[in-house]
């Protein structure tokens, strides 16, 4: 009896041993060990020089990556939260600002320059708050002036800091744009975007149309020209036109003076603005140099008149 009883609680103690075991075996079905989360790199990007003692003026496309998901921050961040503000009836949604860090930093006669190197981008909500993170780095905040509600404008897009900045509450005013005044720099036809106070703002645009109007430039025929203004002609374009501030059209008007033309740079300059067609271009150059003075142009004596 006591042999069985002996026999009885081994095997009991056996089972005991071999649930134990059993129970240190993990399932086959799971994973053992964490799985990292997928993410889209972001590469980094220079986005050229910039200067602190520049500011900003005319029109300008934003600076840096157009990538929505965020670039790993160096060296820890906090958070920033940016309100936009304006007294006009807008949605305030999907305003984007890229976040850059500087490098390159160089400071020399009292200004500093520096390179962008893009980290991030956010977005602002309904309500036009936007939250970000901040790199401990010397960094800058630019906003898109493209993601702007239609007709609205800022006053600066590029804001700096310094390393180690706190942006816990940065209020940026939208303004909403009334004017396009047009001017040229040579060749190119700029502007300047007028908010209700007549301050400069900055806006993303596109000139929709253009046309020329030729004002007070001499109308005579080929040979009277070649007697009166002996190749040295004078004309003044008034170009007008329409130009799109993310949707919103503004009209624009600005002149631009032409001196001492040759008439075949006349006859040119009012084909290259539709002033007139190719057939009517060349048979004013026909009958041009058909004179006396187009016979010594060919030859290359220029505007000299003959004898």
């Amino acid at each position: 009896m006591k042999k069985s009883l002996t026999l009885l609680i081994a095997l009991c103690l056996s089972v005991c041993l071999l649930v134990t075991a059993c129970a240190k075996i993990p399932p086959q079905d799971t994973t053992v060990g964490g799985s990292a989360d997928s993410e889209n790199t972001v590469s980094d990007t220079t986005a050229g020089s910039s200067a602190e003692s520049t500011s900003d003026t005319g029109s300008s496309a934003t600076t840096g990556s157009s990538a929505t998901q965020t670039a790993p921050m160096d060296k820890g961040s906090v958070s920033g939260t940016i309100f936009l503000h304006t007294e006009e009836d807008v949605d305030l949604s999907g305003v984007k600002i890229n976040i850059s860090k500087k490098t390159n930093i160089v400071v020399s006669g009292g200004s500093t320059t520096y390179d962008l190197q893009y980290l991030s981008s956010a977005y602002s909500d309904a309500e036009g708050k936007i939250i970000c993170e901040i790199p401990n780095d010397p960094f800058v905040i630019q906003f898109d002036l493209s993601t702007l509600p239609s007709g609205m404008g800022l006053t600066k897009r590029l804001y700096s800091y310094p390393e180690n900045a706190a942006v816990e509450e940065l209020t940026v005013e939208l303004h909403k744009v009334v004017s396009a005044e047009a001017y040229f720099a040579g060749e190119n036809l700029n502007f300047l975007f007028k908010n209700t106070s007549s301050e400069n703002v900055l806006v993303k645009y596109k000139t929709e149309s253009r046309r020329a109007v030729n004002l007070g430039s001499p109308n005579a025929t080929p040979a009277q020209l070649a007697e009166q203004y002996r190749g040295d002609i004078d004309c003044t374009l008034t170009f007008s036109g329409n130009v799109s501030v993310n949707g919103v059209l503004l009209p624009y008007s600005a002149d631009r003076t032409y001196s001492r033309l040759d008439y075949p740079d006349y006859v040119s300059l009012l084909l290259k603005n539709d002033l007139i067609t190719e057939d009517e271009k060349t048979n004013m150059l026909e009958k041009f140099y058909d004179t006396e003075y187009g016979k010594d142009y060919q030859k290359g004596d220029g505007c000299r008149l003959p004898g």
